[in-house]
């Protein structure tokens, strides 16, 4: 069993293209969602009630809802004393310092390997549900898997906002599509991922070489993975939003 020391969750807050996608208004972690709570808290309030204490919340400043996210993040290390906040390298300059959700985890891979975490718990920040990430740990080391997906029941009409998957009977993922423009089945990864740490890091590094690449876990990252890799679904059962697609209905 993968212990609470030995995981690093990294919680993707705000910045790059997926960071980002409604730059006119505050980041989509901190758009209020039920006075005092935005999606964040559900994400923070989550890995504290797992237990884990070692967490990363990367966001891309100077944005909509930087200061927001700030103090959210000095409450909550009252809970989580070992909550930290990750900016990108000043060495890049431009509106997209973070350039996409792998870029992102990419440039924090010093702290990351010098912490020498067995597996990292990557979070959207966007999202309301409740969840003992515990169980999905157990479930990753049960499974000796490279990588597993967190997975919700979609409509299939609602099949283009999301990472969309098939997966056998022992739920191996048999197949990976980001965002696909025809309904494709019913299958939708949560962009809740659990990853082998130091296999994801040298993916991480291979992905920042390729000049092709957008740098999203979703677009480049994963697909490849489900067909040379152990990459499992782990069905998560609860209720669950996501604010992206609340706002653009």
């Amino acid at each position: 069993m993968l212990q609470p020391h030995h995981v690093c969750a990294i919680l993707l807050a705000g910045g790059g293209k997926a960071f980002l996608p409604l730059p006119a208004q505050p980041g989509l972690p901190a758009v209020p969602v039920a006075e005092p709570l935005c999606p964040v808290d559900f994400s923070l309030a989550n890995l504290f009630y797992s237990g884990l204490p070692h967490a990363a919340v990367l966001t891309q400043p100077p944005g909509p809802g930087d200061d927001h996210i700030t103090r959210k993040l000095t409450a909550w290390q009252t809970h989580l004393p070992g909550l930290l906040h990750w900016l990108p390298s000043l060495e890049r300059t431009g509106s997209a310092l973070y350039l996409g959700t792998a870029d992102a985890v990419h440039q924090n891979h010093a702290p990351l390997t010098a912490g020498g975490f067995d597996a990292l718990l990557i979070l959207a920040g966007d999202q309301i549900y409740q969840q003992d990430y515990r169980d999905l740990l157990r479930f990753h080391h049960e499974k000796e898997a490279d990588l597993t997906i967190c997975v919700t029941t979609v409509a299939p009409q609602q099949s283009h906002r999301y990472g969309m998957l098939t997966m056998d009977a022992d739920q191996r993922i048999t197949s990976f599509v980001e965002k696909p423009t025809q309904p494709l089945g019913s299958h939708a990864s949560m962009g809740i991922y659990v990853f082998k740490t130091a296999f994801l890091l040298d993916l991480l590094a291979a992905d920042a070489r390729d000049p092709h690449s957008s740098h999203d876990f979703g677009r480049d990252i994963i697909p490849p993975m489900v067909h040379n890799q152990r990459v499992f679904a782990y069905h998560f059962n609860g209720a669950w939003a996501d604010v992206r697609g609340l706002l653009e209905k």
